[in-house]
């Protein structure tokens, strides 16, 4: 029997007989599971949570090498339409599964069942030492999370918590909603009531590193070259689709390596305005880039050893490559939330237009003392209340076309990275 259809048989035994029969346990908790940083969990670092979930299993891997192996080290995508949080939270694969099989555990995903079915799912795992992913559990947060423990006399889920949101160290308790939905790597997407179970596999063979870093430097070749993947159907709750711009998603495809920049190039340049939406999926995509990028230089790094001397140092080369392009998608995103006006503020009208005219940003953050009046006089400026502060938009096209060719310059610094991994991997 495998592990998805044994979880499935006593999914629905424990179900079936809810009433009938209750755990031994009232409140159970997995210990050694680490918390992930806030700074980690909001720049979207999803092999961040898996890692943590894996270190009471015995998994001594590094977060890096779950990200390269995987793919999620590699991945870029950009839609230019009014889709914010959903772009973020979409892969092409399955970067739970892809990270974890080849070291010798699995990630089972359970989804769509109602809450008694969960809560006898999740007891019965935590019980048998097994972690468990799920995405926006606790409604103050839209990324993953580790169910770590559960306490049903109190309704509660003992959740591994980022430690921004929980005042005390170790784990937080957050009530065992009626429901929610979350993401879920690969094809599903999004789903209600997602549950990822973390669990060891018997009988895996010895872990070969050099098979399995040509292995990720291939995907990661293909992943720079397929140019979309589909959204696929999700399961929408309350005001959900607005963050998709109330767009069919199920009929679209995202954007994926090379053509997410041109995707990126092609927003920039057509927008027909630089909207609150566009900067958040800017940010949304910016951040988890950078972060992506330098985890697939830590892989490189890590995995250079592996190769024969001139194929590992075109490995240590390609990590500086994507040191520098994480620093150089910075100064992209800098366009669109410039630092001029708040780092040592104008205190004239007169200054803050020269500080304006001579910055090439399309976006200015706003310092506290400068008045929205301020900026009334200009008709090419316009002041916008964002949820992160207010900003001036100063939209030209020769502000958007240097815009444009810094996207440009991203895809061409891609493209030479990703031909120097073709060379190490050819066959």
């Amino acid at each position: 029997m495998s592990r998805a259809h044994a979880l499935w048989v006593g999914l629905f035994c424990l179900g079936s007989h809810l009433h009938a029969q209750e755990s031994a346990h009232t409140r159970n908790r997995i210990d050694g599971i680490p918390v992930v940083s806030s700074s980690e969990a909001w720049a979207g670092k999803t092999l961040a949570f898996l890692h943590a979930a894996l270190q009471p299993l015995g998994c001594d891997a590094s977060e890096a090498f779950l990200a390269g192996i995987s793919g999620d080290a590699f991945v870029f995508t950009y839609l230019d339409a009014p889709v914010d949080e959903q772009q973020r939270d979409h892969w092409p694969m399955d970067v739970f599964g892809a990270a974890a099989g080849p070291l010798g555990y699995a990630v089972e995903w359970v989804t769509d069942r109602p809450m008694d079915e969960v809560k006898a799912l999740v007891t019965r795992e935590i019980d048998a030492g097994h972690p468990l992913l799920t995405h926006s559990l606790d409604t103050r947060t839209h990324f993953f999370q580790i169910i770590a423990g559960y306490d049903l006399d109190n309704g509660v889920f003992l959740v591994q918590g980022v430690d921004r949101l929980f005042s005390e160290p170790g784990y937080g308790e957050v009530a065992i909603p009626a429901g929610w939905s979350g993401a879920v790597p690969g094809e599903t997407f999004w789903a209600r009531n997602p549950l990822g179970v973390v669990s060891r596999i018997a009988d895996t063979p010895e872990l070969d590193r050099g098979s399995l870093a040509r292995d990720a430097l291939r995907r990661a070749v293909s992943l720079w070259e397929r140019p979309a993947f589909p959204f696929g159907d999700y399961w929408e709750e309350g005001d959900w689709a607005r963050w998709a711009g109330n767009l069919p998603l199920p009929e679209m495809e995202q954007p994926l390596g090379a053509a997410a920049y041109d995707a990126l190039r092609r927003d920039v340049l057509n927008a027909e305005a630089i909207t609150g939406g566009m900067i958040w999926r800017l940010d949304e995509q910016f951040v988890v880039r950078k972060y992506r990028h330098l985890d697939a230089a830590r892989f490189l790094r890590e995995v250079s050893r592996e190769f024969a001397t001139e194929d590992g140092d075109t490995l240590e080369t390609v990590a500086t490559r994507f040191e520098d392009t994480a620093k150089d998608g910075d100064a992209f995103y800098r366009m669109f939330w410039g630092h001029a006006l708040t780092d040592d503020p104008p205190s004239t009208p007169e200054g803050i237009r020269e500080r304006m005219d001579a910055a090439p940003n399309l976006v200015f953050g706003i310092p506290d003392d400068i008045a929205d009046e301020t900026f009334s006089p200009w008709a090419d400026c316009r002041v916008m209340h964002h949820p992160w502060g207010r900003i001036v938009v100063l939209d030209t096209r020769e502000r958007r076309a240097h815009a444009a060719a810094l996207a440009r310059a991203l895809k061409a610094h891609g493209e030479e990275s990703i031909d120097l991994l073709r060379g190490v991997v050819v066959d």
